[in-house]
């Protein structure tokens, strides 16, 4: 007699090819490239490309104050995560 699967009834193979599905799906949909090892150099060249974008694109967004100071707050934790000086 096979043992029943664990988690309730569901199995742990079909779990992780379900959440490895999700996050294909995911990662077609936001156009995400995933890599095994990322250097903090590269790291940080992805992160300010990806706050470029977002500078870029201000202008043509109807955002708050606050979200904008939000945005601010995090490309500032983010450089200061990553070792770069930043000045408001």
């Amino acid at each position: 007699q096979a043992a029943a699967p664990a988690c309730g009834g569901i199995d742990p193979h079909e779990t992780e090819t379900l959440v490895t599905g999700n996050a294909l799906i995911y990662d077609r949909y936001f156009e995400v490239e995933r890599a095994a090892e990322t250097s903090r150099a590269q790291f940080a060249a992805y992160t300010l490309a990806a706050w470029a974008d977002v500078l870029a694109d201000l202008p043509e967004t109807l955002l708050g104050r606050d979200e904008i100071a939000a945005l601010f707050a995090g490309m500032s934790a983010t450089c200061e995560w990553l070792g770069i000086e930043a000045h408001a």
